[in-house]
Parts: C-alpha cells; sequence; structure tokens
C-alpha cells in the first residue's frame, strides 16, 4: 500500500462542495448570521447549539463541540 500525499482542507471542502453537494455558502452564511450578534458585542466565542463557534478580529475562525461534562446529564435550553 502506497503512502497517501497530504490533502489540504481546502481541497476536501471542494470535493464536498462538488462531489457529495454540500451547499458550502450556505453554510457559511447561516454560521456567519448566527454568529453575526455576538461578533458585534465583540464576543470572542458564541455557543450555538452544540456548537462553540471561535471568533478572532471578526471572523470565525474554527468551531469546538459542546459536550458534556461527563457524570451530568446534558440538558438542551430551547
Amino acid at each position: 500500500m502506497t503512502k497517501p500525499v497530504p490533502v489540504t482542507d481546502h481541497a476536501v471542502l471542494r470535493w464536498l462542495e462538488r462531489e457529495c453537494d454540500v451547499p458550502v455558502e450556505q453554510i457559511r452564511r447561516l454560521i456567519g448570521e448566527g454568529c453575526a450578534p455576538g461578533a458585534r458585542l465583540g464576543a470572542r466565542a458564541v455557543i450555538w447549539g452544540r456548537t462553540k463557534f471561535v471568533i478572532v478580529d471578526g471572523h470565525v475562525v474554527t468551531t469546538v463541540p459542546i459536550r458534556p461534562r461527563k457524570g451530568r446529564r446534558h440538558v438542551r435550553r430551547s
């Protein structure tokens, strides 16, 4: 078996968009709109659903899943 070559995030994103019909721009817009109020207030992160969106200089730069602590039940708020 040959060793695989490295694949960039950009290449994965384009492949998901073109081969799997993932609506990347719609998802980008959805995240941007959801994080806009917090970003306008200067928040460094926005928690939305089960995800923490990290904001740097007004840009969403990464996401981190929110997981309940061990031994505690997760309570979903509406």
